[in-house]
């Protein structure tokens, strides 16, 4: 069995890909500006600021769900136990939203 670490990691590695795309996106506000726009850079837009936030707000909650998932099927696996159903809704409802 892997330890706690490689578990996640294996399970929850995906969640770290939109983490990355927003860090470009960041990235490039700096640099782009908005077409039809006064804003010489998109970083100096509020409305720009706040999508970034929230997406970044998103990505995080989807992470946490995902970990706490990821974290719980674990221990129920070194318990030698599987899930239950109410556990099982909950990480599919997690994952849907």
């Amino acid at each position: 069995m892997p330890n706690n670490l490689e578990f996640i990691s294996i399970f929850a590695g995906p969640w770290f890909c939109p983490l990355s795309m927003l860090e470009e996106v960041i990235s490039d506000m700096g640099r782009r500006g908005i077409t039809f726009t006064s804003y010489a850079r998109q970083a100096d837009s509020s409305v720009v600021q706040h999508r970034a936030a929230e997406a970044a707000l998103k990505i995080e909650g989807a992470r946490v769900q995902a970990l706490r998932a990821v974290d719980e099927m674990h221990e129920l696996a070194v318990a030698g136990r599987q899930l239950d159903y109410q556990a099982r809704a909950s990480a599919e409802w997690s994952a849907t939203v």
